[in-house]
Order: C-alpha cells, then structure tokens, then sequence
C-alpha cells in the first residue's frame, strides 16, 4: 500500500479512488496486468486479482 506522495513505480494498481456503490466511482490510473472493475473495488476484486 502506498500513500499519494509516494513512488508509485512499484504499484500493482492504481486508481483515484477505491469507490462507493452509492457514490463516487473509482477510476483505474493504471496496472501492471489486465484488471476490470465498476467503479468500486471490493476485497473479492483485489482477491482475484492477486490469486491469478
């Protein structure tokens, strides 16, 4: 996990924010591999993600 203010190089995804279903989406800055979500990312997202 990193903060804002960090080097992010290292950063397996990067989004501007982690989302609310009733609120403000997420968008995705970038990844290091193919990753998909609605705008809002839940534990089972990052889950899947990290077991492949």
């Amino acid at each position: 996990m990193f903060t804002e203010n960090e080097d992010l190089r290292d950063a397996d995804i990067i989004v501007n924010r982690l989302g609310d279903p009733n609120g403000k989406k997420g968008l995705l800055k970038s990844s290091k591999r193919k990753f998909e979500f609605d705008g809002v990312i839940y534990l089972s997202t990052l889950l899947a993600y990290f077991n492949k």
